[in-house]
Order: C-alpha cells, then sequence, then structure tokens
C-alpha cells in the first residue's frame, strides 16, 4: 500500500485517454514516463495521489507507477537502539534488499521495523 513520502516510477507505456484504477490518464501526463517522483499528498478520488514532480497538476493511480521500483518511505525507530550487533545485522538486510531489487520487500523491512520500535 502506498503512502505520503513513497518515492515511485511512472510507467513509460500508458495510454491517453485510458483509465487506471480510479483515474484518467490524460494529454501531458506522458512526459513523466519513467520519472521517479514523490508522492506528496492523497488525489481527491480514493485511491489517487499527488506527486511532486507535477506541482500536483494531475491525478497518479498505483495502476501507473511501475511498482517494481517504488521506494516505500521507512520509518524510523521511536526508541533508542541498544543492541548494535543486532542493528547493524538489520542495516545490512535492509540495504542488500534495496541494493539487490530496488525497492523494500515489505515484509522482511516490517519485521525489522516491528522489532526495533517495540
Amino acid at each position: 500500500m502506498l503512502k505520503i513520502g513513497d518515492r515511485i516510477t511512472i510507467r513509460s507505456n500508458l495510454i491517453d485517454e485510458t483509465m487506471y484504477g480510479v483515474e484518467m490518464f490524460v494529454e501531458g501526463m506522458e512526459s513523466y514516463g519513467d520519472e521517479i517522483a514523490q508522492i506528496v499528498g492523497e488525489g481527491t478520488i480514493y485511491g489517487s495521489w499527488e506527486l511532486d514532480i507535477d506541482d500536483r497538476q494531475y491525478a497518479w493511480t498505483e495502476e501507473m507507477f511501475d511498482m517494481e521500483k517504488t521506494i516505500r518511505k521507512i520509518p524510523v525507530p521511536t526508541e533508542p537502539i541498544t543492541d548494535w550487533q543486532e542493528a547493524f545485522h538489520d542495516m545490512i538486510m535492509m540495504m542488500r534488499l534495496v541494493m539487490k531489487d530496488n525497492f523494500m520487500v515489505d515484509e522482511i523491512r516490517d519485521q525489522i521495523i516491528t522489532k526495533r520500535t517495540k
């Protein structure tokens, strides 16, 4: 599930005047294909998003994004880290995931963050 702060890549194979989820891909949006943008707000229709790349001019949906290239915002632990060896191991695991696939695997990320924020 996407949220404000996530960095996404806009698909380059979208077709003008075609519905993608709850929004239509319209003329002018094609210039953003293959661009990386950050989600900065929720659109006026549930399931749509505003992006920084177009100064919130268009409404975008998840179907318009290349989800394999999406980089999700990672929450910061709220408690001080006391086990530095374990924290270092978790950091290395996260870095390997990002370097391997260019995005975080949600399940593993959530396990690490849950362990850190307890």
